[in-house]
């Protein structure tokens, strides 16, 4: 299959169709486990059983327009489960195996998903007994009429359905779907407030992964190890573009740093993406030698912190790290920087816009639209941006200007003319105002990290209670090291400008956190909680 079968017209189904056809029986997915690799799938396997689970859930009573909630690890069941969803015309609402009572009624209750499928066997996660909770505390609201598991059932809830027996249901196989149906609709981070689910029809997803391929060069020779699981945008964007270039990819149910160590050198992974912490964890694993990541030749990272991992990687074991820029609302992979960079250019957040057809625009205070090098809120506009908020109009009309431009809520800056390169600095609402200067948190949290008894470093803003802002810094510290937040303080008053110094630094031993899809959040409300009875207390 080449770049120039995706059409106007493509949709989820013919596409699957098409590179069935183009890859035949080539290995297409994997799951990898401890013990190797195991149920691999090819191309034209995924395009046949996609149809068979596909008139399965017709038959079930499944209509186009409805939602399933896949609540399934990161292996080849959740994309069957996906793309025969696609092929019908449901709306997939991924849920993180992490999430907990709370988060599932949340995510059942906004999208009314009418199916459930999960996996009763994966030992990570106590789905049926979240389950039945849920549908216990949840009662009449409790939308979900199938409940299918992707594991052989041996002791089933109550109208329980086994997925090999949908697949094996003869049925009808659906017509085609149309390119604007809405095929996914994403969690947003809910770091301050309850999470919306962002929706992106068939088109904007299939576009998204042809610009990705074409712009990484990803191609059949390629094995791309998806770490991140496709719940959240990072992942799936990953597998979707390789599955489009026809390379073999390679999921991690369970994922950690050794299992991922041992797939590169036994697999010879070429490709794959990573959170910061997780890249950084590869870097300090005990096996890792000069030799041991040369297959690699495409490798994506995110964090406002990047250029240590980024010099790490090139100095110590001569493979190229990129920055890449993404969200639920705007597909992750939207924007990376060229590998052939210097490392200081490509460890910035941001990056050049992988669609051609995309752009963006940096507005200040007054609504003005600013020049290359001039902060201010990141508007995008084009493919790759959600189609808007699942049952939520009143969200969708806030989140675009009435010209149609995408509010981002984050502070950065375009660098050229034309709005396809821009820097992201930090949030809006992290961006901190410092005695009348405009201090990037994520600056100073990479001085910190630089410091050799420092791990990890964030910094927020709190108010002096007289119209004034004041920077407050945390941080968690190396094994068997120590510093006080004095020592820390003093490091970055002599490494940077005064007024980006904070006013108070607190040793953690760990941070509060999000689980997340794409990696543990770390939640900013409540260090600034902290950071408040830290300076009241002084």
């Amino acid at each position: 299959m080449t770049l120039e079968t995706i059409s106007e017209d493509s949709t989820i189904s013919s596409w699957l169709d098409r590179i069935g056809s183009a890859q035949g029986e080539r290995t297409a997915l994997a799951t990898a486990s401890e013990g190797g690799l195991e149920n691999q799938i090819s191309f034209i396997e995924l395009c046949d059983r996609t149809r068979r689970i596909s008139a399965g859930l017709a038959k079930l009573g499944l209509r186009p327009d409805d939602a399933i909630a896949i609540w399934l690890p990161n292996n080849i069941d959740w994309m069957l489960t996906h793309f025969a969803a696609a092929r019908l015309g449901l709306r997939t609402i991924p849920i993180n195996t992490w999430n907990k009572e709370a988060e599932l009624t949340h995510l059942l209750s906004i999208s009314s998903a009418k199916a459930l499928v999960l996996d009763s066997s994966f030992t990570v996660a106590n789905m049926a007994a979240t389950l039945a909770e849920v549908r216990r505390k949840m009662g009449d609201s409790f939308t979900v009429r199938w409940v299918i598991d992707a594991a052989p059932i041996s002791d089933p809830l109550n109208g329980t359905i086994d997925l090999a027996s949908i697949e094996a249901c003869p049925g009808e196989v659906p017509k085609a779907t149309d390119v604007n149906d809405a095929v996914i609709a994403y969690s947003t981070s809910g770091t301050t407030s309850l999470p919306k689910l962002a929706q992106h029809n068939e088109k904007n997803i299939l576009d998204h992964a042809c610009a990705v391929v074409r712009r990484a060069g990803l191609g059949p020779n390629d094995v791309v190890l998806c770490a991140l699981p496709p719940c959240g945008a990072y992942g799936y964007g990953l597998i979707m573009a390789a599955l489009e270039s026809g390379a073999r990819a390679i999921q991690c149910p369970v994922f950690s740093v050794d299992l991922a160590v041992r797939l590169i050198a036994e697999e010879g992974v070429t490709a794959m993406a990573l959170t910061e912490p997780l890249m950084r964890d590869l870097l300090d694993h005990s096996k890792a030698n000069q030799d041991s990541y040369r297959s690699l030749r495409i490798v994506f990272s995110a964090g406002a912190t990047l250029e240590p991992v980024v010099s790490r990687a090139e100095k110590e074991f001569s493979f190229s790290l990129t920055n890449v820029y993404g969200s639920s609302e705007v597909l992750a992979l939207a924007a990376f920087w060229d590998w052939d960079m210097d490392i200081a250019e490509r460890s910035a957040a941001g990056g050049r816009l992988v669609n051609d057809a995309m752009r963006v625009r940096a507005i200040g205070p007054t609504g003005k639209m600013l020049p290359p090098g001039e902060q201010g809120e990141l508007q995008f506009k084009g493919p790759s941006i959600t189609a808007g908020y699942l049952g939520n109009s009143d969200a969708t009309n806030a989140a675009f200007t009435s010209d149609g431009w995408f509010h981002s809520q984050d502070l950065g800056q375009i660098d050229d003319d034309a709005g396809t390169s821009f820097r992201y600095v930090a949030r809006m609402n992290d961006a901190l105002r410092v005695k009348g200067f405009l201090v990037n948190p994520g600056e100073v949290e990479m001085m910190l990290q630089t410091h050799p008894a420092v791990s990890v470093a964030q910094v927020v803003g709190v108010s002096d209670g007289k119209g004034e802002e004041i920077a407050v810094g945390f941080v968690t510290l190396v094994d068997r090291a120590s510093a006080t937040g004095e020592e820390l303080r003093a490091f970055c008053k002599a490494n940077m400008a005064v007024f980006k110094t904070p006013a108070a630094i607190a040793v953690m031993h760990e941070f509060p956190v999000t689980r997340s899809a794409n990696g543990d959040k770390v939640k900013k409300n409540q260090l600034r909680e902290l950071a408040k009875e830290i300076i009241h207390n002084e």
